[in-house]
């Protein structure tokens, strides 16, 4: 079975704080932690304070079974 994890084109995206902005209008750019395939075929933010079940991103992972661009990792 191949799984996302092992395709070069699964990304993990840190946060982002932002850039300036105050209290009241958050700060530009900023964004949470992800994880996703570069190839847009999914993607899951990591961050927003609630806990994401293991299920949504073993879901995410197994699309590598059917998916056209995937690509083994060297290793």
């Amino acid at each position: 079975m191949k799984y996302c994890i092992g395709c070069i084109h699964m990304f993990y995206r840190p946060a982002d704080p932002g850039r300036m902005g105050s209290d009241e209008t958050g700060r530009w750019g900023e964004s949470d932690a992800s994880l996703l395939c570069r190839r847009e075929h999914w993607q899951q933010d990591l961050g927003g304070g609630s806990d994401i079940p293991v299920s949504v991103i073993a879901a995410n992972m197994a699309k590598a079974n059917s998916c056209p661009d995937y690509e083994e990792r060297e290793t």
